[in-house]
């Protein structure tokens, strides 16, 4: 057939990529991770909202890379109050100025 009728062959190719292709317009990419797992109708994505407007947005942090100032002490091991200092400075990070400024008064 397509010896015979290429032009043919041809032409219902392309109108078939064609209409394959139509789904492209109504294509839109979500950056929300959450709206890919959970229907907007759902109880868990009522609850989120809820919990957002009361509380404000949650974000959750996977993963936070905090690396000691000197490096080099790090590889060789830090000392009790070096150690001390850093870790209260993550602390720092993922509570808030309020805490560990109470902290740092203690000692």
């Amino acid at each position: 057939m397509c010896a015979l009728f290429p032009l043919r062959v041809l032409g219902v190719a392309v109108l078939l990529v064609g209409a394959c292709a139509l789904g492209l317009l109504r294509f839109r990419v979500e950056t929300a991770p959450e709206r890919l797992w959970v229907g907007p109708q759902s109880q868990a994505a009522r609850e989120a909202a809820r919990f957002e407007g009361s509380f404000g947005p949650f974000y959750r942090v996977a993963q936070a890379s905090h690396p000691p100032r000197e490096l080099a002490s790090f590889s060789t091991g830090l000392s009790v109050t070096a150690a001390r200092e850093w870790l209260l400075q993550c602390l720092e990070l993922l509570l808030g100025s309020s805490v560990c400024e109470s902290r740092r008064k203690e000692r």
